[in-house]
């Protein structure tokens, strides 16, 4: 039995990319806001310079989290920029730290599919929560998840509105519903005509069919067909 080819590291096409660093041996990569604020910065504007479109960002104590799309040699130079400046600056500032900040680089995983999209984009801001930093995903200061709501201010580096359409959603208040589900808090109020499109992309994410969700909903299969294809969230079989 043959051996087959190690695939390229960045053989992803145009796909999302969900970027994960970790330290090496347990070590914090942001002790401190300040060190935060660097790498969060200095990603942003070699996002820019390298012509990456970050489309999401969280970090935590030990590792982050970004969505990201962009050429492979501008991924690669964007996350090496802002890796390098971080370990740098510790090193620089910290007699007992020397070497490697980041184990294995990082790690880069294609979006494969619509269902791994939607788990990508919910985890990554719900992070902090899962870990029991936060209790609420809009209140980590170190994620872009209070910047797609419209609950903080955006830097010159981020678009909200981009990563909002890249994502499948058709505004807002819809991303932070999908991201808010299952979970305690409240999610936006939506209208009558808002919560019945709401149920059609919640069944077709159960893998109901068209004929199904009409059934359950009293829209016709027509109707039902064109909220889903207005969402990226769904796409059953008729």
């Amino acid at each position: 039995m043959g051996f087959m080819a190690k695939a390229r590291r960045y053989d992803h096409g145009n796909r999302m990319l969900h970027v994960i660093s970790r330290s090496v041996h347990e070590d914090e990569l942001f002790p401190t806001d300040r060190f935060a604020g660097l790498f969060w910065n200095e990603v942003g504007q070699r996002s820019l310079e390298f012509g990456v479109r970050i489309l999401a960002m969280c970090l935590l104590g030990n590792h982050s989290h970004l969505i990201l799309k962009g050429e492979p040699e501008a991924v690669a130079n964007t996350m090496h920029r802002g890796n390098s400046k971080l370990a740098n600056v510790r090193n620089l500032e910290d007699e007992k730290r020397r070497g490697a900040l980041v184990g294995r680089r990082y790690n880069v995983v294609p979006v494969r599919d619509e269902l791994h999209a939607r788990r990508v984009i919910r985890y990554v801001p719900m992070n902090p929560v899962l870990h029991k930093l936060a209790v609420d995903p809009a209140k980590w200061r170190w994620s872009t998840h209070a910047i797609l709501i419209g609950k903080s201010e955006a830097p010159e580096w981020f678009d909200r509105h981009v990563a909002i359409r890249e994502f499948g959603f058709p505004d807002a208040a819809s991303y932070e519903r999908f991201v808010l589900q299952d979970s305690p808090l409240e999610p936006p109020p939506m209208s009558k005509a808002e919560a019945k499109q709401h149920e059609v992309l919640v069944l077709a994410q159960y893998g109901l069919t068209i004929d199904r969700i009409s059934d359950v909903s009293g829209y016709t299969p027509r109707h039902v067909r064109r909220i889903i294809a207005q969402s990226s969230l769904g796409k059953p079989s008729s």
